[in-house]
């Protein structure tokens, strides 16, 4: 096994997107073969909300990038994550707070690709609070 040789800076640094915090990063990789990669955390800050990057084929840098603006995927806090079924684009993500009973998990759909136009899906909440300590139950989905 080779020895691994981080790199000298992240892929993607604190920001890069101005407004969009660095936090779990998450690739999807589209019928076309195109890699897309999401991040984000604290999206609920104002002109923030996910960040796209197009991945160039070395998967080391990008060629374009994009934001999922927190009027698409309203109230976005964390953790996208993207997935296609039947032609149609399901980006889900934590919204509220992890830090109260906020917290939830939702979705938006899109039919135009996967940087293209968002739109709100219902609220699917997976938040467990007992007395004061606060269980994340993982969302799973089966498709």
């Amino acid at each position: 096994m080779d020895k691994y040789n981080p790199p000298e800076n992240p892929l993607v640094p604190d920001k890069l997107i101005p407004e969009v915090r660095t936090l779990d990063g998450q690739t999807f990789k589209d019928d076309d073969g195109k890699f897309y990669m999401y991040w984000g955390t604290w999206g609920t800050n104002k002109n923030s909300g996910c960040g796209i990057g197009i991945m160039n084929p070395d998967m080391k840098s990008f060629s374009g990038f994009g934001l999922i603006p927190n009027s698409d995927a309203r109230y976005f806090f964390e953790a996208p994550f993207l997935f296609k079924r039947n032609g149609i684009y399901y980006f889900t993500y934590s919204s509220g707070t992890c830090e109260d009973a906020t917290y939830r998990v939702q979705y938006a759909i899109s039919r135009s690709g996967p940087m293209g136009h968002l739109f709100l899906g219902k609220t699917i909440p997976f938040f467990i609070q007992i007395k004061t300590v606060q269980f994340m139950v993982l969302g799973i989905i089966l498709y």
